[in-house]
């Protein structure tokens, strides 16, 4: 007698995981013929890449990209020459079959050519502390006591999340967070909006998950 198959066995298919939930979706052919297009010249530098990969990376952009449309103009502005500055570093590194962010030479290129261009862009006139506008008792007051502690700090603020990526809050938590703060809904969007972004990151960056220390 046939043995069954129990539910849920057999052999995934492929580019599924353990964490992924299933999505069955109608596409026209032209666009599902576009995406197959986009999956094979990605397969050229990731033989492993397939069309589930595609989309979710085609609909994390979108998030990425609702979340760039709410910044502040001028740091669209900042990181659209940042970019192009990357693009002409990364033009010298792939001579040598390499990109510029696992390239020592390219990567410290760009990172002067980036204090270079914001030097040029500084506002006159001197760096004075805003902790005269604040308390003593405020949290951020001896953060802002000098431009290199308040450098130190935005650094570390945009690291750690970055280095030591942390849960996304359970249904629980935020009910709680909303009954402690009434207008939590902006924190949870921008929770939320930071864990998925600093994900995207990691992954182009090639950063693997900090260990915490003992």
């Amino acid at each position: 007698m046939a043995r069954k198959r129990a539910a849920g066995g057999g052999r995934k298919p492929k580019g599924v995981t353990a964490d992924r939930a299933q999505l069955t979706v109608r596409m026209p052919e032209d666009l599902r013929s576009r995406l197959e297009a986009a999956v094979a010249q990605r397969q050229k530098r990731k033989p492993k890449w397939n069309l589930t990969e595609e989309v979710m990376a085609r609909l994390s952009l979108s998030f990425r990209k609702e979340l760039e449309e709410r910044r502040d103009p001028a740091v669209r502005a900042l990181c659209y020459l940042i970019s192009q500055v990357a693009d002409i570093s990364s033009s010298f590194a792939h001579t040598r079959g390499r990109t510029w962010i696992d390239d020592p030479f390219m990567f410290r290129t760009f990172k002067l050519a980036v204090a270079k261009v914001l030097e040029t862009l500084e506002p006159a006139g001197v760096a004075e502390s805003p902790v005269d506008a604040l308390t003593p008792t405020n949290l951020l007051f001896d953060k802002y006591e000098t431009v290199e502690k308040a450098a130190d700090f935005a650094a570390a603020t945009v690291l750690h999340p970055l280095l030591h990526p942390s849960p996304l809050l359970t249904q629980d938590q935020k009910t709680r967070l909303r009954n402690f703060l009434p207008d939590a809904e902006w924190l949870l969007e921008l929770m939320e909006d930071t864990f998925y972004a600093m994900s995207d990151a990691r992954r182009d960056l090639g950063i693997r998950q900090k260990e915490p220390k003992s």
